[in-house]
């Protein structure tokens, strides 16, 4: 842990193979520090310099011991899988979710659960949406939409074309697709993202629905059917009104009038 605090990248790397091979030979132990809640999470924080974890930017050290496990454990191994997913949620709740370094951790997180649990997995979906907006929140819009799409048709298998899981991930591909003015391409796929919300809640008090509708009230606008618009956005604005967590859609719809 010395070596990984002061001599850094290097150093770090040595430390981080050498908890691989003990991995390997099924020891509790990972170079000196004890593994915690089925991952070496914490033990890889120990290594980070206190100042990098407060900074926002988990470091290019965090992918390079990532790879290492990967490399060492496997692609499919429960504690590399743990690993991510703790250091996924570290980040999350300090802010750096959108870090530039976080993008190969997360598409770690991608591989290892399609090796563990298949490619149709609601895991493996869950993972694709966390790319999907990791990617859309640096402009990144034909990954961003691609990771989306692959969401949505894993969790239309898993869970029924008319799921209301594959309806969430088809309404985050939609919004996405008006936010870039792909307007063709959105309107089908917030069209289907509407009709399974109505048939499953009565397109009832729903913040997934009421974005939906938003969305596909502007994509009905700019293709110059503006009565049809008009109909949603009302609608919109009568879904969106009494929930508290649907102001921002509110507001949209409003605007639109």
């Amino acid at each position: 842990p010395e070596a990984g605090r002061n001599g850094f990248a290097t150093d770090f790397v040595q430390v981080c193979q050498k908890v691989s091979e003990q991995s390997r030979r099924s020891t509790p132990e990972m170079a000196g520090l004890e593994k915690k809640d089925g991952s070496y999470a914490a033990a890889i924080e120990k290594l980070m310099p206190e100042s990098n974890w407060n900074a926002k930017e988990p470091g290019a050290e965090v992918v390079k011991a990532m790879d290492v496990l990967e490399r060492s454990l496997g692609a499919d191994h429960s504690d590399l899988i743990a690993t991510i997913e703790a250091l996924v949620a570290k980040h999350h709740w300090t802010g750096s979710q959108n870090s530039r370094h976080l993008q190969p951790v997360i598409e770690t997180l991608v591989r290892a659960r399609t090796k563990q649990f298949g490619a149709d997995h609601p895991e493996v979906a869950d993972a694709q949406i966390m790319l999907g907006r990791h990617h859309e929140y640096h402009g990144e819009w034909s990954e961003a939409i691609s990771a989306l799409r692959q969401a949505a048709d894993i969790r239309g298998r898993v869970f029924g074309s008319e799921s209301a899981q594959r309806a969430n991930a088809l309404g985050m591909e939609g919004n996405l697709l008006t936010h870039v003015k792909k307007y063709a391409e959105a309107e089908p796929v917030l069209q289907e993202a509407l009709q399974i919300f109505e048939k499953r809640f009565m397109a009832s008090r729903n913040a997934d629905s009421a974005a939906v509708m938003a969305s596909l009230s502007e994509v009905l606008l700019h293709t110059n059917k503006r009565a049809d618009a008009t109909s949603l956005i009302l609608r919109t604005i009568d879904n969106a009104g009494s929930l508290p967590d649907s102001q921002v859609t509110l507001y949209k719809a409003v605007k639109m009038l």
